[in-house]
């Protein structure tokens, strides 16, 4: 499992020649270009220009698969923000193949001058197999449970979540395990380490009431990990990560709590999500619980179904947003938030405020909340708000308040 595709940078730089006056502020100069995590459908581009003070310069974009001979037209890169003399032009290439190679065209055109091309290659992110197929596989069992297979954690789940390495499936066996737990297993892109129920009954994850902390915590060095078919209860949180992790996978669990999704290039599907409130129709003084808080880069959060949450899926308040999208490795890009059904939230179904840029929010079904989708202070952008169904909510389905700047919104259906 690769849990982000590689990229072939080779690119190719045709320079147009220079008019009159080149040297002026108006010419548009190709600075930064920056290739941001790729996903399984989207692939996602900012480049930095310098000049073009009259803002007339223009990027197309085109790109084909690898081996076939037609180019195709992708949305334009645009104009997104202006910071320390650079411009920030920034956009996505929607709907493709997973795992697949594509050519694409970057072309600058500035009447001023200036005009530059940009060739490379991209692959969107592989798929998750149905079934890991990890090389070496390790059983463990509830505390005074006999042991029926081996090899075995002799020291439980705790100790597998300290030790389990690349290539490893750890098989949990039916029973409750009592946390909380602290991840230090990690795996490769070709070697994930593989936490999974056996099939022999529930496995439930939990704490002790008395327990504030979350059921699971990551520590930084753990990467490449993947979480599968198991319940977690906890009504507070069900995972808080500490640190910067890569390439988590959580999928086909019952989590009773959130998840807070700090890192790079997780991939969180077909899980189901319950909060600690009773209800949606209350509103409450004191806000808190979400089903899943993102923050970094190249997250995909599909097919979930999450309700009684504070907010169904938040992006995060940082107010580094603008900064962040002037860097190469900065936080808040190319989120995937699609296929999910969120429902009974006390506050925004979905929450996309105080984001970068080249966030998806494609294909939700949301309905019987406070506000459906809350795109309030987006900058820079772009944000991508497509084919999403909004029924029935206390306030409005849209919230678009403060600054809220690169919108792209098509076909969506709301019922208020």
């Amino acid at each position: 499992m690769k849990s982000i595709a590689w990229l072939i940078l080779q690119m190719g730089i045709l320079v147009a020649p220079a008019l009159a006056g080149d040297s002026c502020a108006d010419v548009a100069r190709p600075h930064e270009f920056f290739v941001d995590n790729t996903t399984y459908r989207h692939l996602a581009f900012r480049w930095l220009i310098a000049g073009d003070d009259n803002r007339n310069a223009r990027i197309n974009v085109a790109f084909r698969e690898a081996g076939i001979r037609k180019w195709r037209q992708a949305l334009p890169l645009e104009e997104m923000a202006f910071l320390d003399s650079l411009r920030l032009f920034a956009g996505s290439i929607l709907n493709l193949k997973p795992n697949t190679a594509y050519e694409v065209r970057v072309d600058l055109q500035d009447p001023d001058g200036g005009g530059t091309s940009r060739l490379l290659t991209a692959v969107t992110r592989r798929p998750l197999p149905d079934h890991f197929l990890n090389t070496r596989k390790m059983h463990v069992f509830p505390e005074n449970v006999q042991p029926t297979s081996e090899p075995f954690f002799a020291g439980g789940l705790k100790e597998a979540f300290e030790r389990a390495g690349p290539g490893e499936e750890v098989i949990i066996h039916a029973g409750i395990y009592t946390g909380p737990f602290l991840v230090r297993a990690a795996g490769t892109a070709d070697q994930p380490v593989v936490f999974r129920s056996a099939g022999d009954g529930e496995v439930i994850l939990e704490n002790r009431e008395e327990e504030l902390v979350a059921v699971i915590s990551g520590e930084k060095e753990s990467r490449h990990l993947a979480l599968d078919g198991l319940t977690l209860r906890k009504r507070g949180a069900a995972a808080i990560i500490r640190g910067w992790l890569e390439s988590w996978v959580i999928r086909r669990c019952l989590i009773y709590g959130g998840i807070n999704v700090y890192g790079k290039d997780w991939t969180v599907s077909d899980n189901v999500l319950i909060g600690r409130y009773d209800q949606w129709r209350q509103r409450l003084k004191h806000p808190g619980g979400n089903g899943l808080k993102l923050r970094g880069r190249g997250h995909v959060i599909t097919h979930n179904r999450i309700s009684y949450f504070w907010d169904g899926i938040s992006t995060g308040h940082l107010d580094t947003e603008e900064k962040w999208a002037f860097q190469e490795n900065g936080q808040q890009h190319a989120f995937d938030i699609a296929h999910n059904l969120i429902f009974a939230i006390v506050d925004d179904a979905i929450e996309v405020d105080n984001t970068a840029t080249n966030v998806r929010v494609m294909h939700n079904r949301v309905m019987n909340s406070l506000v459906g989708i809350s795109l309030q202070s987006t900058s820079p952008g772009p944000v991508y708000v497509t084919h999403n169904v909004l029924s029935n909510f206390s306030q409005q389905a849209w919230k678009m308040f403060g600054k809220s700047s690169g919108l792209r919104l098509f076909h969506n259906t709301s019922l208020e």
